[in-house]
């Protein structure tokens, strides 16, 4: 996983964003897209995403599917921590509403949940550890757990 202060479309902020892999060597994985599936603000009860829309391909303009060839990786873009306020979060995903609406709008630790799905693959699951604070700059974000093979 990576952050970096970016700005695309309305949103400006510190992205995170994750490499997913295909270590097969023989097939790539075509139809690859990826979802917020669930989340946990700050220690209250695990709620379904109130957003569920395909993510972002990183890099790309407005792509939220991508193949990902053998022995290679992808990524997508999970989420932005807005730059002048540190505890708004987004995701940037195909979601078509302007502006981009908020995720989530709390200082603390929150669990989120992550799905990846491609034809003829095993869904694979992630969840993230993000720490919001007042600042952008404090954000912090961890892998820790995850079904991948």
């Amino acid at each position: 996983m990576t952050v970096e202060n970016i700005q695309y479309r309305d949103l400006r902020g510190r992205f995170l964003y994750a490499d997913i892999q295909n270590r097969r060597p023989d097939v790539g994985a075509t139809g690859v897209v990826a979802r917020l599936s669930a989340l946990r603000v700050a220690g209250g009860p695990r709620q379904v995403s109130p957003n569920r829309s395909h993510l972002k391909v990183t890099g790309q303009h407005l792509a939220f599917e991508q193949t990902i060839w053998p022995e290679s990786h992808g990524a997508f873009d999970l989420l932005c921590v807005d730059m002048d306020r540190g505890s708004r979060v987004y995701l940037n995903n195909a979601l078509d509403v302007s502006p981009t609406p908020v995720l989530l709008d709390a200082v603390g630790e929150h669990l989120l949940e992550f799905e990846v799905f491609a034809h003829g693959f095993e869904r694979v699951g992630f969840t993230v550890r993000l720490c919001t604070t007042a600042e952008c700059t404090g954000a912090s974000a961890e892998l820790v757990a995850s079904d991948a093979v």
